[in-house]
């Protein structure tokens, strides 16, 4: 605590250590509603030393406050009734902030930072001190607390006193309050005319805090050479967010109070400053000129947690191609971390991005310039400021890296688009969020894909990837991203994007509110139209723009005059004067509401978006769709039979006929039950077989009435048909003909619902559908199709019951023909061979799998030397998008799996072979591009591998034992390598702890075949696991800090998998997270943690199996404690971000009530019911605005639970005259829990299974 200047606190460490935390354990961080202080903060100057060397900042913020709320009787936005008052200033005001003094308008001023640890000795809820505050309830202590439910109601009453403020100043008596003379405080050089104009204004009252901050846990990120890593350069720079703004500079983090800034940074005279705002001045800061001061200005109000710095030995590249953009554009690096010709390939696309978000919009770049600054270790790949961008320096690559350009150049659209929206349109609310972009992003996966980007900036940047990539990956980014959705929404943690349970304004930042706000963007877009939504985001734009300020006088600076800390001078780019008149509006009047924007579209398309907005924007639940399509001859019609699971929706879903007549029928369909029939009359005439008598022949022909050569489908045209397959058809004596009005049916091809899809129809239809489609989804439906046929036929085949051989061979040819037909798209292709390695079985007859030949075959022909194929040639990656299918067939070979000893699948020694020998001969020497990737994905299908026998199993480690040798001495691109070979190891020790348990064939679950199943293989003995190298490989020493940071964070990524089967490994993850010094690596890896764990939750499927099922045992109340300890430890509660990480590590394991290792820990479940029954608790304002919250979406949400079946009823409507309905009782959807993160960091692969439940619109 500190009072009277005086500061009262223990002696801090340098390192990582304990920060100041209440007796109870509680975090300091932002506020989230609004203070009840009577002040806004209308321009703010941050004077800062800033002493890389020592970790060390010396500052000085002024800040320029108005009072508001005068009048005694007027109500108080989102906060309770209580009197206002000008006595008191409430600020934000981290714990790593050391405050020297304080003044008021010159008149030095008391402070006190507030604590709530209950004690005697508090103040901060003495009524008589704080009248304002009194409403508030002191939080018991979390550390006596194993419960997340009781855990966030605590933190509910917290967030409640850091909606105030951490730091409370006293306003002096000698301060005048409310409208009086400006004289004292102006300038010299302002006039008599233009002071005697400004009399009788609301003039703010200057707050001058001197502090510092001595080796930051959170919100700066200093990094310097090592003994490891010499070469490093000196560098510092702030990653702010919502919460860690206050961690270096006391100011209010208010979502709708804004202001302007001024910065003085000092630094030594080498070192390159960028900061928000436009660069005014740089002068000598001292008489050596050893240091210089530099001084920016914002001249447009933001937010606080807008603000960010970045100093240090940069290089600075500044490129004369932009100059037709009409602003100068600015890259820069840390000194020697690449040649400069790698900053500019990876850059290169910046003037493309400009161009065409102008175009799209309809505007130029609305700020004076843009710097793209690239930092090490970064805390995001991208971090968006005014008109400064922050991005990973892992991004950066030469023209020989070619896998990192998709990356790279997405990062940087999405920090332009950043940069241009945020600019011109903010949310209103925290429940507005999802509009528009405007916080920090967390991409630290390897996939590509459109995850982290939302609103109108995941908008504008998929606009950018058509362009440069072209329509087939965006639409294939956008597919991806719906199943994620889908997915993530039955996590327990999961709320709507758009709803005030957010209790913390970071957790709206997690990975399923990236990806819904970006979908849901999507949807509207094409349920309006793509024009009238291009003039709904201009016309935001527009309306929002900055008004022209009053023509008022302005405050002209004095040149020969020196700033004072009471007296700062007024620069003329700062619209003060106008600040001055300006009504305190809340920040509201540029802010966009979910239901402006609907409004918005409403009109332009005249269509009634209730519906779209309760289901997707206020709803959670997403269905999971299993169609079945058919042709019925008696009636000439199309049979579709949809069955949801999971979810029961109700709403309308589009069907589309394509039928021989080369139209396209559109049905809408009403979904109202579990399984819905629907029969649609086709428009195109039946084929009919005429047969006519060849009399050269002597034998009877068929002809048919076919509208072109797509219907008849052979298997020696377009397809090899050699050796059995083509006898096969020469036995028949037959074509396979399409005798159908039908060329193939498509469910919701527009993503007009966010579902989870798939789709069986007849192999005929998916063939054609896969030739003739122009949609690159509908060909990977159709292949999926022709897998589920040919599994279904080599299944039967195996048993002897096979019904159709024509089909099951038309599918193998279809499917191998888009693996080798270099004009499908490469992820096409890519999915057929993941079918032909789910089909891949041996048959009974020879042993021979001519699925899994088909892939060999394949590899073999593009990377061994013909004739014989025996030797591998040198790599060589000039077809790219055959390069990127052979790596896809790499990940296919290693999941084909037969019955191995013991019933066990193991896999085939081919595929052991194959990817061995490829990894022991590759020669990379004549290849111009880097193989790093390509070396990669060997290795992680290495460890997909389950070898049979032990000699097997070492020819794989020998091969990752060598490429990490071979790493130290030549490391490979971002020690890709490196990381690969721990993904690697992790997953041969993850395989081999579940080698017992059940063997289950998704693919063939998801058909209704019955599998034989798996006998379990023979337990291994201690002596057998401690003589195998791979199983005692220890991937967490690589987390140690001689490591560079990508690798670090991979080995805890590691770690975490391994731990879900072996408990003991938790406390060492423990260990090397609290031990790291950096905090941006300490969210990094806490982020792999949570992302591990939430993966393998959801891979789970159904609840009947936990794969943290080891947790559940008693002896692992230890390591429960271990997570707790970082959950409410002064590590995770500095940092809001850091604390949601590990609240997920946590509720993966142990759930969100008591965990079930501590059932018989009496003392900590009463202590978890009491604090859940604590009404005083309930009463607080955050618990208040939950529980209203959480009572409006179970009104209005799109989805409702039921409790009873529901009695059928007959369908209406043209096109549905045939039904078949299933009713089943519904299983009550769980609530929120309050206080959760919500944060779903996963990316799971295959959708679970959880129980139904009736959901209505």
């Amino acid at each position: 605590m500190q009072r009277n200047g005086q500061v009262e606190r223990p002696r801090r460490r340098r390192a990582a250590g304990p920060v100041r935390v209440s007796h109870c354990g509680i975090p300091w961080m932002s506020c989230v509603l609004g203070s009840v202080c009577d002040w806004e903060v209308v321009h703010q100057r941050l004077s800062l030393d800033i002493d890389v060397a020592r970790q060390r900042i010396v500052g000085i913020a002024v800040l320029a406050v108005i009072p508001h709320n005068t009048d005694p009787g007027a109500p108080r936005k989102n906060q309770p009734s209580v009197a206002p008052q000008h006595k008191r200033l409430y600020l934000n005001c981290g714990p790593d902030i050391q405050i020297q003094s304080v003044t008021v308008d010159e008149h030095s001023a008391t402070f006190e930072l507030r604590s709530v640890s209950g004690s005697e000795r508090d103040t901060a809820g003495d009524p008589k001190r704080f009248p304002e505050t009194n409403f508030l309830v002191a939080p018991p202590d979390l550390s006596t607390l194993r419960s997340l439910d009781a855990y966030g109601v605590v933190f509910d009453a917290h967030l409640d006193w850091l909606d105030q403020g951490e730091l409370c100043i006293f306003i002096p008596d000698q301060v005048v309050v409310g409208q009086k003379q400006l004289g004292p405080l102006l300038p010299e050089s302002v006039s008599s005319s233009d002071a005697a104009a400004m009399d009788g204004l609301n003039v703010p009252v200057l707050v001058t805090i001197h502090y510092v901050v001595d080796g930051p846990t959170s919100g700066i990120q200093f990094t310097r050479p090592s003994t490891h890593f010499p070469r490093t350069p000196w560098t510092a720079f702030a990653y702010t967010e919502f919460a860690n703004a206050s961690a270096w500079f006391p100011c209010r983090l208010s979502h709708w109070e804004r202001a302007t800034f001024d910065f003085h940074i000092t630094v030594p005279s080498s070192y390159k400053v960028f900061c928000p705002g436009r660069l005014v001045r740089e002068t000598p800061a001292n008489e050596t000129h050893t240091k210089t001061e530099h001084c920016f200005e914002v001249d447009e109000p933001i937010l606080a947690r807008s603000v960010s710095f970045a100093v240090g030995e940069f290089e600075v590249v500044s490129d004369d191609a932009y100059a037709g953009l009409g602003f100068p554009l600015t890259h820069c690096m840390p000194a020697g971390f690449a040649p400069q010709d790698h900053l500019l390939h990876t850059v290169s696309c910046t003037s493309e991005i400009f161009s065409t978000y102008a175009e799209y919009l309809g505007q130029s770049y609305p700020l004076p310039g843009y710097t793209q600054v690239f930092v090490d270790p970064a805390f995001s790949d991208v971090q968006s400021m005014t008109n400064v961008t922050l991005l990973s320096a892992d991004l950066i690559h030469s023209d020989a890296v070619i896998d990192q350009t998709w990356k790279a150049r997405r990062s940087i659209a999405e920090g332009i688009a950043r940069s241009w929206i945020s600019h011109t349109v903010q949310p209103r609310t925290h429940a507005d969020h999802w509009i528009v972009e405007v916080g920090l992003d967390h991409n630290w996966s390897t996939r590509w894909s459109l995850d982290l980007v939302q609103g109108m900036v995941g908008f504008l940047v998929a606009i950018y990837i058509e362009k440069a990539f072209g329509r087939n990956e965006r639409r294939i980014q956008r597919q991806r991203i719906t199943d994620d959705v889908v997915r993530g929404a039955r996590l327990p943690w999961t709320i709507p994007i758009s709803s005030e349970l957010y209790g913390h304004p970071a957790e709206v930042h997690s990975l399923y509110f990236h990806q819904k706000s970006t979908i849901v963007m999507h949807m509207l877009a094409d349920l309006i139209g793509e024009s009238s939504f291009r003039d709904i985001v201009k016309q935001l734009i527009d309306d929002d723009a900055v008004l022209p300020q009053a023509d008022l006088p302005m405050l002209q600076p004095d040149q020969t005059s020196v700033a004072t800390p009471s007296t700062p001078m007024f620069s003329s780019g700062t619209p003060l004067a106008a600040q001055l008149e300006k009504p305190s509006t809340g920040g509201s009047a540029r802010g966009i509401s979910t239901k402006r924007l609907l409004k918005l579209a409403r009109h332009r398309s005249a269509l009634n978006l209730d519906d779209f907005c309760e289901r997707w924007i206020n709803g959670v639940h997403c269905p999971v769709l299993k169609v079945a399509a058919s042709f019925e001859r008696k009636k000439s019609a199309c049979r579709v039979q949809i069955e949801q699971a999971g979810v029961i929706a109700h709403g309308i879903l589009k069907v589309y006929v394509y039928e021989t007549d080369q139209q396209v029928y559109e049905h809408e369909s009403r979904m109202d039950s579990l399984v819905e029939t629907f029969v649609f009359s086709c428009h195109s005439k039946v084929r009919k077989n005429r047969k006519r008598f060849d009399i050269d022949a002597g034998e009877e022909d068929e002809d048919e009435f076919s509208g072109g050569d797509d219907e008849v489908l052979e298997g020696d045209e377009g397809s090899p048909t050699d050796g059995a397959d083509g006898s096969l058809l020469s036995k028949h004596g037959k074509k396979l003909k399409n005798d159908t009005p039908i060329r193939w049916v498509r469910i919701d091809p527009k993503f007009g619902w966010i579902r989870s899809l798939s789709i069986d129809q007849l192999p005929l239809w998916a063939e054609l559908e896969l030739r003739h489609s122009p949609d690159v989804i509908a060909q990977i439906e159709a292949v999926i199709c022709l897998g589920k046929a040919l599994l279904r036929g080599v299944i039967s085949a195996q048993r002897g019951k096979e019904k159709d051989p024509l089909q099951t061979l038309m599918a193998f040819n279809a499917l191998k023909d888009c693996l080798e037909n270099g004009d499908y798209f490469h992820q096409v292709r890519v999915f057929a061979a993941q079918q032909f390695a789910t089909c891949a079985r041996p048959r009974k007859v020879n042993g021979t799998d001519r699925q899994l030949s088909v892939l060999i075959d394949f590899i073999k022909e593009k990377l061994y030397s013909p004739p014989d194929y025996s030797l591998v040639e040198p790599t060589g990656f000039n077809d790219f998008s055959e390069h990127l299918v052979i790596r896809g067939t790499f990940h296919a070979v290693a999941s084909v799996r037969i019955p191995g000893p013991g019933g066990r699948p193991v896999s085939p020694n081919a595929c052991v072979d194959l990817l061995v020998d490829l990894l022991k001969d590759n020669d990379n020497s004549q290849n111009y591009y880097d193989d790093s990737y390509y070396v990669s994905d060997l290795l992680t299908a290495l460890g997909k591998l389950a070898p049979a026998t032990d000699a097997d199993r070492d020819r794989v480690f020998k091969q990752i034992e060598r490429l990490l040798d071979h790493e130290h001495l030549f490391p490979s691109y971002r020690r890709l390598v490196t990381c690969a070979c721990l993904s690697a190891v992790a997953s041969i020790q993850v395989a081999h702890a579940r080698r017992n348990e059940p063997q289950v064939d998704p693919d063939a679950a998801k058909l209704g075949i019955e599998l034989v199943p798996s006998v379990q293989a023979p337990v291994a003995s201690v002596a057998q696991r401690q003589s195998s190298p791979d199983l005692v490989f220890d991937v967490l020493r690589y987390a140690s800090g001689h490591h560079p940071p990508a690798v670090r964070v991979t080995a805890v990524a590691s770690g975490a998998r391994i731990a879900v089967a072996r408990p003991d490994l938790v406390t060492r993850l423990v260990e090397c997270i609290s031990r790291t010094r950096s905090p941006v690596l300490r969210i990094r890896m806490a982020e792999a943690w949570s992302c591990a764990w939430t993966d393998a939750r959801v891979r789970a499927g159904s609840a009947d199996h936990n794969p943290f099922s080891a947790f559940e045992d008693v002896s692992t109340r230890q390591y429960a404690d271990a997570i707790w300890s970082v959950l409410t430890g002064p590590q995770a509660l500095s940092c809001e971000r850091f604390r949601q990480h590990i609240y997920v590590v946590y509720a993966c394991a142990f759930g969100m009530s008591a965990p079930k290792c501590m059932s018989d820990n009496v003392d900590l479940l009463a202590r978890d019911r009491e604090i859940l029954s604590d009404k005083r608790l309930a009463r607080c304002p955050n618990a208040v605005r939950r529980s209203a919250a959480r009572a409006k979406q179970k009104q209005d949400q799109q989805f409702t639970v039921k409790q009873k079946k529901r009695p059928a009823r007959p369908k209406t409507g043209a096109g549905a005259t045939d039904q078949a309905k299933q009713n089943t009782p519904a299983a009550v959807s769980a609530s929120p829990a309050i206080g959760a993160p919500r944060s779903a960091i996963a990316t799971p692969l295959r959708d679970p299974v959880g129980a139904d439940m009736e959901i209505e619109l």
